[in-house]
């Protein structure tokens, strides 16, 4: 089954496994939003990050990024890794789960079923085969082992012990009636990436409605305890992170992209991807939240015919404008 839009959180904490290998992330979710609102340009010289290079969840982690394997503790045991596997780690761990096709480029150092084949065979990575958009296709998620080495290889910035642009990881296949619609917001992800990277700004962190909708209860939690009203602080929590609060409700996007232009301005923008279960209701409702909307949207291969017409690819993506 496809995955319904929710246009209000409920009250009761989302449930994240390995909420134990994490810290409470309000912390990180505050500077985000201070830095949204701020009017002045963020000096380009963030530790980790190179001015024009590209971004990947890995960016902030110590682990191997050469092409050759190389040892790495993980509790009692070594695993051993290349650059080409950290990266499929960390992207599957960002996204939750990702369609293993969507992993593959011409571009690509090393085979990705090499390094999906290690990975799961050292216990990093684990796959499943579910229909998306009537294709099989073969998705991967972390495993609690490949979340632990994840979270325990960050970076930190020794003079304030903090990271605001802490990437959040997940693990496992939760929710298994909105796999398919999960497994396409790194698709998703992309397709904004190339536009973005294109207009010179560089990715510095994505999260997922899971995040946002963690952090937004916390923080209600946290207000609420302090003696404030809790519509109100519903309201301060949207205002803070620019999301829409209308008709006592707030809007939170599948995916928000966060972004540094070429002259260091930051910026977001806040995706959704729509099924056939979205009435024109509700996705007028998206638009009007000022969300950049796609749908699937099957269409020919290129180059690919056939007898009984030309085979259509199940990865296309069309904006909704």
């Amino acid at each position: 089954m496809s995955r319904s839009p929710d246009r209000e959180p409920p009250d009761a904490p989302v449930n994240t496994p390995t909420s134990s290998l994490r810290e409470p992330a309000n912390a990180s979710s505050t500077l985000r939003a201070e830095r949204l609102r701020s009017p002045h340009p963020r000096p380009r010289d963030t530790p980790g990050r190179t001015p024009g290079e590209r971004w990947f969840p890995s960016s902030r982690l110590t682990l191997p990024r050469g092409p050759e394997r190389q040892p790495v503790s993980l509790t009692s045991r070594q695993v051993r890794l290349r650059g080409t596997e950290v990266e499929v780690l960390s992207i599957v761990g960002a996204f939750r789960v990702v369609c293993e096709r969507d992993l593959a480029s011409p571009k690509r150092a090393t085979p990705l079923a090499q390094d999906v084949r290690s990975l799961r065979e050292q216990g990093l990575l684990a796959s499943q085969t579910i229909v998306i958009n009537g294709s099989s296709e073969r998705v991967l998620t972390l495993t609690e082992d490949g979340l632990r080495l994840l979270e325990r290889r960050r970076e930190r910035d020794a003079a304030e012990g903090t990271d605001e642009d802490r990437q959040e990881f997940y693990a496992g296949f939760v929710k298994p009636r909105e796999l398919a619609h999960d497994a396409q917001l790194y698709r998703v992800f992309e397709t904004e990436r190339e536009t973005l990277e294109a207009e010179g700004a560089t990715i510095t962190h994505v999260a997922l409605d899971f995040e946002l909708k963690r952090d937004y209860h916390q923080y209600v939690e946290e207000r609420v305890k302090e003696g404030a009203d809790r519509h109100e602080a519903r309201r301060e929590f949207a205002e803070e992170h620019n999301l829409p609060f209308r008709s006592e409700r707030i809007e939170l996007p599948d995916l928000r992209l966060e972004y540094e232009t070429a002259d260091g301005e930051p910026g977001y923008r806040d995706l959704e991807l729509a099924t056939e279960s979205y009435s024109r209701t509700q996705l007028a409702g998206k638009h009007s939240a000022g969300f950049r909307i796609y749908r699937a949207a099957c269409r020919p291969r290129a180059g690919a015919a056939g007898r009984g017409g030309t085979p259509s690819d199940p990865h296309h993506l069309e904006w909704l404008r």
